[in-house]
């Protein structure tokens, strides 16, 4: 029986787990977010100091459909649910109603499972996205440019979802001596990279992994080569942005997002 909501850890279906497996439900949340304001001085009304997207979650209630008195059976359908669950942190979460998107799992709890023998109850699956609590598109967006040395070039990138992402990229150097300077203007950020090198034909690659940047040339972590005042990391709004480049050698550039949601 193919269910009218599905939840896929990796690559593995709950209900493929065991036939007796039913979802009964799926709640999904939204981000939740801290705001720091402080009072305006007089009359009424505040300032927002700062704002932090912390954590998401999603929570799947299930059935076993046993008999009460098969309560060994009943307890090995629960474990191997709670295998699937807690062996499945640190990869993505996708639903079946939320097509194109997925979300990333850094932890995930099951609840107490109570008395085996009472066979109406339902159990729960909490998983917390809080690396990056926000669903992603399965497919990101993607440009590339030829960019010329010593020149600002600039070109556009329209990023979907809801709120601000952080774009990924590479440049290949296509000159015959070292790249060592990267500056890169957004509509939110300017971001750049001195004192390091890369040699012709080699290829200067910023990622992410668990939200975190990384920025690196074959196995050398170059992330320590951003200057003082440059931003954190590469940040686009929703929409369509537009981005300068400039180098001090010729290469080819390829710059990806993926679209964030609530």
């Amino acid at each position: 029986m193919i269910l009218s909501r599905r939840v896929k850890l990796g690559a593995t279906q709950l209900d493929s787990l065991d036939t007796s497996i039913v979802i009964r439900s799926v709640e999904v949340g939204t981000p939740s977010e801290s705001v720091s304001t402080a009072s305006l001085a007089g009359g009424s009304g505040q300032r927002i100091l700062s704002r932090h997207w912390d954590t998401m979650d999603v929570t799947v209630n299930f059935a076993i459909l046993l008999p009460k008195t098969a309560l060994a059976d009943r307890r090995a359908v629960w474990e191997s649910v709670a295998a699937w669950a807690l062996g499945g942190e640190g990869n993505w979460l996708r639903l079946n109603f939320i097509q194109d998107r997925r979300l990333w799992v850094d932890r995930a709890e099951m609840s107490a499972p109570g008395d085996f023998r009472n066979w109406t109850d339902e159990y729960t699956i909490t998983f917390h996205a809080i690396s990056v609590p926000f669903w992603q598109d399965e497919e990101p967006v993607s440009v590339t440019k030829s960019i010329p040395a010593q020149t600002e070039t600039s070109f556009t990138l329209s990023v979907p979802g809801h709120l601000q992402t952080v774009a990924d990229f590479t440049f290949t150097n296509s000159g015959t001596t070292a790249l060592d300077l990267l500056s890169i203007w957004t509509d939110v950020v300017f971001f750049q990279m001195t004192g390091f090198e890369v040699a012709g034909g080699e290829t200067l690659t910023a990622t992410h992994v668990n939200g975190r940047l990384r920025i690196y040339s074959g196995s050398t972590n170059l992330l320590r080569y951003r200057v003082g005042g440059s931003g954190d990391d590469l940040y686009l709004n929703p929409g369509t942005n537009t981005i300068r480049v400039q180098t001090n050698k010729a290469g080819t550039l390829v710059m990806t997002a993926s679209g964030r949601y609530v």
